[in-house]
């Protein structure tokens, strides 16, 4: 069956620590010559897709807003389809402007929406979320990962805050960007195909690989990022590849067989 859509990991797929991995402006760039959709995946919880796009523009990556799809997407998506979806936000100021509609009542929370904590996170706001949550608001979480990795060296992820919050209140968070299913499967909306018909590529082996198998598309593990040092097991990708550089390739293989 041929390709018709691509769902694409950011770190450690297009970049890494602050540089684009070679070959992979060269491969977004024959997509889009190629006319076959794509859409960059990212549990980004710190920043719009104007400023992703900007980013990855300045690395040589020539991306459009309308090719990324954040975990914060997500998150909007989920409350825009809701009457109760009131919010108290953990987020940066970056997404607060995003998040403003919903934070009209706080004398009324239907959820707790966390993302990036870096900015807010003080035992006063902790306690704050925690309160709402005993009173019956639903924790959301962008993501939960555990760690993310920079140039300078690895730093805590937005998990180590949500799990705190689960520990106290005794609920558990609604994770709304990766490994979310409706994550991968809202992303594909634009498509217009099966899942059987797209590709998923990223370097985890948990929230891209895993995922991907688990919506029925094929996956494809790059051997960069944290895919440099995976180690394969029972949910080991469709293919693997040494880099994103090999994607355009692999999809003609595929598309020939």
């Amino acid at each position: 069956m041929p390709i018709r859509g691509v769902l694409v990991d950011v770190e450690g797929t297009l970049y890494w620590k602050g540089a684009s991995i070679p070959g992979a402006a060269a491969t977004l760039a024959e997509l889009q010559t190629l006319e076959l959709p794509f859409r960059l995946l990212t549990n980004s919880d710190s920043k719009t897709r104007s400023i992703l796009s900007t980013d990855l523009n300045r690395m040589g990556l020539s991306v459009k807003e309308s090719h990324i799809y954040t975990a914060t997407d997500s998150v909007l998506r989920f409350l825009s389809d809701r009457d109760d979806n009131c919010c108290y936000c953990i987020a940066p100021s970056s997404l607060m402007e995003i998040f403003a509609p919903f934070c009209r009542n706080t004398n009324k929370v239907d959820y707790v929406v966390v993302g990036d904590p870096r900015e807010q996170f003080t035992y006063a706001v902790a306690n704050t979320a925690f309160r709402y949550l005993m009173a019956g608001a639903e924790l959301i979480a962008l993501q939960k990962g555990k760690y993310f990795v920079r140039e300078e060296g690895q730093y805590i992820d937005s998990g180590g805050f949500v799990t705190m919050l689960e520990y106290a209140s005794g609920k558990e968070a609604r994770v709304l960007g990766k490994p979310s299913k409706e994550f991968f499967t809202a992303a594909l909306a634009d498509f217009n195909c099966s899942p059987s018909e797209v590709l998923v590529v990223g370097d985890d082996l948990s929230t891209d690989i895993q995922v991907g198998k688990d919506i029925g598309a094929r996956t494809v593990l790059v051997r960069t990022g944290k895919g440099s040092t995976a180690s394969l097991s029972h949910n080991a990708a469709d293919f693997e590849i040494a880099s994103i550089a090999a994607l355009s390739e692999l999809i003609r293989q595929i598309d020939h067989q």
